[in-house]
């Protein structure tokens, strides 16, 4: 009789033991399965308006692949058809495939905001501005330093429209993309 009521004893902590633990693993997926959701959705052509809210933020962004950088294929930039003039940069850590240009893709990572005040944009302009001889000197506003006048006034004039002594360029660091 002892042993019968042992045995009923060790089935039921068995059985009920069991059915515990698959309540605990499933607490444990879905708590996973929420993190892994957690995300704010932008949109593209609003995006430099909502951005300054969700800088360090995950976020999710869907648009058409437009252009993956040939130097290293770790950046890119991605639209919202059919306006192309407004993109978002993407940087990743691995290379992008080049055939993903011209896909739709939805794209999940980290908002990252890189600010240029109005002492770093007077720097560049003087660094333009420096010549030898009359011809500017290798790395002041040439080709190798990829810094124009025409960009400097660009800046300026953004620096001027944003009305916080710094202009914001936002980026999304790659999490994940997948492919519509």
């Amino acid at each position: 009789m002892k042993k019968s009521l042992f045995i009923a004893t060790f089935i039921f902590l068995v059985i009920f033991s069991a059915c515990n633990t698959d309540r605990n693993n499933n607490k444990e997926n879905s708590t996973k399965d929420d993190v892994k959701q957690t995300f704010t959705k932008l949109s593209i052509p609003n995006f430099d308006y909502e951005a300054e809210k969700h800088v360090g933020d995950t976020i999710q962004i869907e648009g058409t692949v437009g252009h993956i950088c040939s130097h290293g294929g770790k950046k890119m930039h991605v639209f919202e058809a059919p306006i192309d003039t407004i993109s978002v940069k993407v940087v990743a850590n691995e290379t992008f495939d080049a055939d993903l240009e011209g896909s739709d893709v939805v794209v999940t990572g980290i908002l990252n905001e890189k600010r240029i005040t109005a002492d770093e944009i007077n720097e560049m302009d003087e660094q333009y501005k420096i010549e030898c001889d009359g011809s500017i000197v290798k790395g002041a506003g040439n080709e190798e330093s990829g810094i124009s006048k025409e960009y400097l006034d660009y800046l300026k004039e953004l620096l001027a429209e944003s009305g916080k002594g710094y202009i914001s360029f936002y980026s999304i660091n790659f999490i994940e993309l997948l492919e519509k």
